[in-house]
């Protein structure tokens, strides 16, 4: 399950981007889940050194909707050696309607999610002034 930033990216993963790791990954013969980053907000620092997320709430939903596409095409591709999987960014960085339409898509598809979750203060912090609960206290 290969991790990127998106630090340096204009907003997420493309899957453009995880075609072609997908096609160094068959030429290396590596076994690997895949599936391209997706996100509703973006962290950015602010002049005076705060950290806000910034909305962009139909990028989230495309970049889910790619993702999605990238699963259909790939899930089982090079003779099994590709896998399929969600790959949300930060948990502080979605928004709950993708995250509840990201594991129904997973129910569908039957692959995995992985999320960054309980990586620092910032997100515990945001994550508790949103939702009154830690990132990974459920419901």
């Amino acid at each position: 399950m290969p991790i990127t930033s998106v630090f340096y990216k204009r907003w997420a993963e493309t899957y453009e981007e995880l075609a072609a790791a997908a096609e160094h990954a068959r030429r290396l013969g590596l076994r690997m889940y895949m599936g391209p980053s997706y996100q509703s907000g973006m962290r950015v620092v602010k002049a005076n050194g705060e950290i806000e997320v910034v909305w962009n709430e139909a990028e989230g939903r495309a970049g889910l909707e790619r993702a999605v596409q990238f699963v259909k095409d790939f899930d089982g591709a090079h003779n099994g050696l590709i896998r399929g999987m969600l790959a949300p960014e930060r948990i502080e960085t979605q928004t709950v309607e993708n995250l509840v339409v990201t594991k129904r898509y997973s129910d569908e598809l039957g692959c995995p999610v992985r999320l960054h979750a309980a990586q620092g203060s910032y997100e515990y912090m945001e994550i508790h002034r949103r939702h009154g609960k830690s990132p990974i206290k459920s419901q």
